[in-house]
């Protein structure tokens, strides 16, 4: 977010990271990933948000939880803290209000601010496989969370709070 010329891409299938300093004209592979996913993992999700003055990378891997970066791929920290079992499947991230949030094939996990282990989603008894996540901006109600799963879509307006939206 605080470069528009740099860009990640992952090939979600077999752990190649790529980084891109000028826009996409050319790529090279970002090689520190590579030694935290195991051999039949992959980085399937990216997601990038500014934390104080640093721009956050975040990697969803397939087996591997997530993991996060705060100096342009050169280093990363496994970030997977309460991801057991298939929860460390990530197939979304996604800020909302300032927390992070994981659809997993566990169900919804929440990393809340300035926290390094992830949770449960308090309220969110979905526990199937969450596809997909989107903040709807609302100048008259605030924001709103959708979430998709294998079974319904969601909504919350505050992440704690849900409602399966009908049909």
């Amino acid at each position: 977010p605080r470069n528009q010329r740099i860009a990640y891409a992952a090939d979600g299938g077999s752990g190649i990271l790529l980084r891109s300093s000028d826009g996409g004209l050319s790529w090279a592979e970002v090689p520190a990933i590579r030694s935290l996913i195991s051999s039949n993992s992959a980085v399937g999700e990216l997601f990038s948000r500014t934390e104080g003055s640093t721009t956050a990378v975040y990697a969803g891997t397939r087996f591997d939880g997530v993991l996060k970066s705060t100096d342009d791929g050169q280093t990363w920290q496994q970030l997977d803290g309460g991801l057991v079992g298939e929860a460390r499947r990530i197939r979304k991230l996604i800020d909302f209000n300032g927390d992070l949030y994981a659809g997993t094939h566990d169900g919804l996990y929440r990393l809340p601010q300035g926290a390094t282990t992830w949770e449960p989603v308090p309220g969110f008894t979905d526990g199937g496989i969450v596809y997909s996540a989107a903040v709807k901006a609302d100048a008259t109600q605030g924001d709103v969370l959708f979430v998709g799963s294998d079974t319904a879509l969601y909504s919350s307006p505050d992440g704690a709070t849900w409602t399966r939206i009908p049909n």
